[in-house]
């Protein structure tokens, strides 16, 4: 009996020997394939963070570009700032020049930043007046009549009609008694665009702060 149990003893002692070699290979394995997976991911991590700090530094060279001629737009159209020594003529060729700017640059700006940039010129212009047609300002023509330092002769052909302007504007305010072009349409898609521009370079900025610097 006492060789029997002998004989075991040995046995499960080897088995033993055997199953813990075992497992401390298969943990050794196991923790190599984890730190593997977890390096590239770090590595994926640290790619994907360069390559958004590249986009955002790119998008902030492009805001740089673009960021006066977008304000000179909205000032001609809100009339506030230097509108009154500012034809009509320059605000088409800022627009112009911005297009431009946002279409050649459109796979870095992405969708958000694109349709607020849309909304705001359509708040700015009247764009599909028929082929071979400038844009027209949606600007009240008779406050800039009135005031504008250096009226052009022709600086009716640079504004929406009056008429088609009022009908424009009912139809985007429908439940407003007074609507308001510049508090209700143009003031928010202004504040909407620089808000989303903001945030396509990493900066927080507050809408409503924004919108009271110009109420």
């Amino acid at each position: 009996m006492d060789a029997l149990h002998q004989e075991q003893y040995w046995f499960w002692s080897i088995a033993m020997s055997i199953v813990s070699l075992l497992v401390s290979s298969l943990i050794t394995i196991l923790v190599l394939l984890l730190s593997s997976r977890f390096n590239k991911s770090l590595k994926v991590i640290e790619l994907a963070n360069k390559s958004q700090e590249r986009v955002a530094d790119l998008r902030a060279k492009l805001f740089e570009d673009i960021k006066s001629d977008v304000n000179q737009i909205f000032l001609s159209c809100y009339l506030v700032g230097n509108w009154r020594s500012i034809g009509p003529d320059q605000v088409l060729q800022a627009k112009r020049r911005v297009d431009q700017a946002m279409i050649e640059a459109l796979p870095i700006w992405g969708s958000e930043v694109m349709t607020a940039y849309q909304e705001f010129i359509d708040a700015c212009f009247q764009t599909k007046s028929g082929r071979n047609t400038s844009p027209r300002l949606r600007g009240d023509p008779r406050r800039y009549a009135q005031e504008h330092t250096s009226l052009p002769e022709d600086w009716q052909r640079y504004f929406m009609e009056e008429d088609k302007r009022r009908e424009w504007i009912s139809q985007r305010l429908p439940q407003e008694l007074e609507p308001s072009y510049r508090r209700q349409i143009l003031l928010p898609a202004y504040v909407d665009l620089n808000t989303k521009l903001a945030a396509s370079i990493g900066v927080e900025l507050s809408r409503q702060q924004t919108k009271e610097l110009f109420l």
